[in-house]
């Protein structure tokens, strides 16, 4: 149920910014599941962070947690609220704690990547979340893109590399062919990494 549920918020907070509500919060079943009830504290803070009132949201999560703290819809939902209200360090712990609960929680593994380029010191908790990730999920482009990134923050050229070839083989975005073009260069290979750029150019 908890993988169930974190590839469910994954998918939509990755589209578009986590507006709707997990799959237990919308009173959907899956088959061979037994839907838990969703506590009202947390879907109230769902729907608050449908309407764009973030510290509202902050609160009633917070009270949702301490009052139902085995609530990974109510640990999830606060994160999310602390990242969008620009309080990085909190929502980067609030993840932490939905994996101290379920270690392998998808929204979680990759918010983790992507908070951890904000900070030198989250870099290698970040890269170790994304790896778990791609043990997962191989197929991730989007998550294997953001480990390059953090494998060249801190030098790690050639693992940086490795991870830009299978991303590129991928759909990718212009941002990551971008992030490709610049490894290249740092790590020596000219040629490659004009070749990228001049892509990157005609691809926006």
């Amino acid at each position: 149920m908890m993988r169930l549920r974190g590839l469910f918020l994954c998918c939509v907070y990755l589209s578009g910014g986590l507006v709707s509500l997990p799959v237990v919060a919308l009173g959907l079943s899956v088959p061979g599941v037994q839907a838990q009830a969703t506590p009202v504290e947390v879907r109230e803070g769902y729907a608050l962070l449908r309407r764009g009132w973030i510290n509202d949201a902050i609160r009633i999560f917070q009270r949702a947690v301490q009052r139902y703290p085995q609530s990974l819809d109510a640990k999830l939902g606060l994160a999310i609220a602390y990242r969008r209200a620009g309080k990085d360090g909190d929502a980067f712990q609030t993840y932490e704690q939905v994996l101290r609960q379920d270690p392998t929680n998808p929204l979680a593994l990759k918010s983790l990547g992507l908070l951890s380029s904000y900070r030198p010191e989250w870099h290698d908790r970040g890269i170790a979340a994304l790896t778990t990730l791609l043990n997962l999920n191989p197929g991730d482009a989007e998550a294997r893109a953001q480990r390059a990134v953090l494998y060249g923050y801190e030098g790690r050229f050639a693992e940086a590399l490795a991870d830009y070839q299978l991303a590129l083989q991928q759909r990718t975005t212009p941002d990551v062919v971008l992030g490709a073009a610049q490894v290249y260069v740092y790590s020596g290979n000219y040629g490659q990494g004009l070749e990228l750029f001049n892509r990157y150019l005609s691809d926006r």
